[in-house]
């Protein structure tokens, strides 16, 4: 991935060199390496999540490389918007 654009502005200004930084995010100095465009090691887990077309994890429609690369689950899932809501807990 090209190191262009409003992103790549912003980390060259994070000092991901320092040895406080590389200690607190040791993988943040790599990003460039790591192919950033994908969404490697995001977590949605411990989310109410209302208004759903579905009530489980496989009904929501997350990217295929979001689940093999990143954590997903467990989240609070419910049809309901208002009123009396029934959450269901769910494991991917």
């Amino acid at each position: 991935m090209a190191k262009t654009g409003a992103v790549s502005t912003r980390y060259e200004a994070i000092p991901v060199q320092s040895s406080v930084w590389k200690h607190k995010y040791p993988s943040l100095n790599k990003i460039w390496e790591n192919s950033p465009e994908l969404p490697a090691n995001n977590v949605m887990k411990n989310n109410v999540i209302l208004g759903s077309s579905g009530t489980s994890q496989k009904s929501m429609k997350f990217s295929q490389e979001a689940i093999e690369l990143g954590t997903i689950g467990p989240n609070f899932i419910s049809k309901e918007t208002e009123g009396k809501l029934y959450y269901y807990y769910y494991y991917y």
